[in-house]
């Protein structure tokens, strides 16, 4: 190494990232697709169930939501009935 050399300015990050990168990635990530795609598709196609069961508990989770609300709605108005001391 030399101390007193200067690294050439590199203005375009992708030339210098591309500079980086072994020669057998692309070839690799092929190979490793080819190998896996099955897999990924088999897994992929098993979790579109679940997606759609998690659509049809959402209308469930939202009506017990609102009806959460409206009871500590209900309870703050009975509390403050109280507390104001009228009756009815």
């Amino acid at each position: 190494m030399n101390p007193g050399a200067t690294m050439p300015p590199t203005t375009d990050p992708e030339k210098a990232f591309q500079a980086l990168k072994p020669a057998v990635l692309d070839e690799l990530a092929e190979d490793a697709h080819r190998r896996r795609r099955a897999d990924d598709l088999t897994r992929s196609l098993r979790a579109a169930p679940a997606r759609a069961r998690r659509r049809r508990t959402m209308p469930l989770v939202l009506a017990a939501g609102l009806t959460a609300a409206a009871c500590a709605t209900g309870g703050v108005i009975v509390a403050a009935d109280r507390k104001d001391g009228s009756s009815g």
